[in-house]
């Protein structure tokens, strides 16, 4: 798995294995950020909110209409990952994604 910083792709080295509460399999490994990743990831976030607050209302409700349509199209994908991840039965992940 990679990390998204600043509207890019990226990998670190040094990585982080994610395990589930259940059973402690391995899920996945997550890079590693490093304190120069938090200052990009902090300066990308401050420059977005400058971006969002000259997006109109309607360009924003757009966006966040098209990410809902993103996720239901990827429901049970996400729902299992939340079962996974955190240990909920999946009738509860379900839930939470909907």
């Amino acid at each position: 798995m990679h990390m998204f910083l600043a509207g890019q792709w990226c990998n670190r080295d040094e990585r982080i294995d994610v395990r589930s509460p259940y059973d402690a399999s391995l899920i996945d490994q997550v890079p590693r950020a490093t304190r120069d990743d938090v200052g990009r990831a902090l300066a990308a976030l401050e420059m977005g909110a400058r971006e969002m607050r000259r997006t109109s209302a309607l360009e924003r409700s757009q966006i966040l209409r098209r990410a809902a349509v993103l996720m239901r199209e990827r429901s049970e994908e996400l729902a299992r990952l939340i079962t996974r991840e955190e240990g909920k039965i999946l009738a509860e992940s379900r839930l939470e994604v909907n």
